[in-house]
């Protein structure tokens, strides 16, 4: 029993000598310890969504289809009935390497839809935007810059996508 107290001491002595030979590990706690408890600088994160900016294009779109289909009468919201309105877009500059223009290069014609929806304009948002075959319209080639949004969108100039008042329902 007095060998075993003694075997005890022994070890802690062996333990304490360990740390008289280890001084770098202590340091390098204590570093790990003060660098946990202070803050640190703010991280650059990824994130998805936020603002996005677009180079515009000015340019002319002309309407080369406005027909009745079945398909756009799947997709005609509210109305009494869905158009498929297709049209081309002529840039008024050069519209230079990239985006827009790989984009133009593949796409000779056009389908405008009601914002993202993708829904198809009934005949009272063709008559109150005018738009018919042949018409002629002010229009915008937009290419992103920066953000995560729609790389590349066409718009009519004068034309609202977002003019759902005929899927509202009438009183």
């Amino acid at each position: 029993m007095h060998s075993e107290r003694f075997a005890g001491f022994r070890r802690a002595g062996a333990g304490r000598q360990r740390m008289k030979r280890m001084p770098f590990a202590w340091v390098l706690c204590a570093f790990a310890a003060v660098g946990l408890l202070c803050p640190a600088a703010p991280a650059r994160e990824n994130r998805v969504g936020g603002p996005s900016s677009y180079k515009k294009y000015a340019g002319t779109a002309v309407i080369t289809r406005v027909a009745k289909t079945a398909a756009a009468d799947a997709r005609k919201a509210g109305a009494a009935e869905g158009y498929e309105v297709w049209y081309t877009f002529t840039p008024k500059a050069k519209v230079p390497d990239g985006l827009g223009k790989q984009y133009l290069q593949q796409h000779q014609e056009h389908q405008f839809v009601l914002g993202s929806s993708g829904w198809c304009p009934g005949p009272k948002f063709l008559k109150k935007y005018g738009i018919e075959k042949g018409k002629k319209f002010a229009a915008t080639l937009l290419v992103i810059e920066h953000g995560t949004s729609t790389p590349v969108m066409l718009e009519l100039d004068n034309v609202s996508n977002c003019d759902y008042f005929e899927a509202a329902p009438s009183a």
